[in-house]
């Protein structure tokens, strides 16, 4: 929960891509952001999670594709985080534990930074400290 009292969730690069590609788990984001829409919850979108789908997407489909899709999700109810002084140093201080991409690390430092339950299907993030919530979606 954050501050006032709204539920709080970081979608992980993972999450988003199972709710566009209607895999196991998209329902429940898909609840997620029905619930931001409504003004019930705030889901955070790290700066990480829109460099690894925009190059993912340039990859597969090309990069005017990418753009389009980058919109699209733009157009969602999500709050953008780009770096500042504390997730830049909630993001070491998970790298600096192991076993974590620096993708993933800021990610997560997104969720320990505003205390918002981190939404995934990686299982990289079994390494979290239990401090930080997670809500982990099953994997086809």
């Amino acid at each position: 929960m954050d501050t006032n009292g709204s539920a709080s969730y970081v979608l992980d690069t993972s999450a988003l891509l199972a709710y566009y590609q209607d895999e196991e788990g998209a329902e429940e984001v898909g609840r997620i952001l029905a619930e931001a829409a409504r003004g019930e919850a705030i889901v955070y979108l790290s700066f990480m999670t829109i460099f690894e789908i925009a190059y993912l997407a340039i990859a597969t489909e090309g990069a005017e594709e990418a753009v389009k899709l980058i919109l699209q999700i733009r157009e969602l109810d999500l709050q953008e985080a780009w770096p500042d002084e504390t997730l830049l140093w909630q993001a070491a201080a998970l790298k600096a534990r192991g076993g974590m991409s620096v993708a993933d690390a800021f990610i997560a430092g997104l969720a320990a930074a505003t205390g918002a339950t981190l939404v995934h299907r990686d299982p990289e993030f079994g390494r979290l400290p239990p401090e930080i919530r997670q809500l982990t979606l099953a994997k086809s």
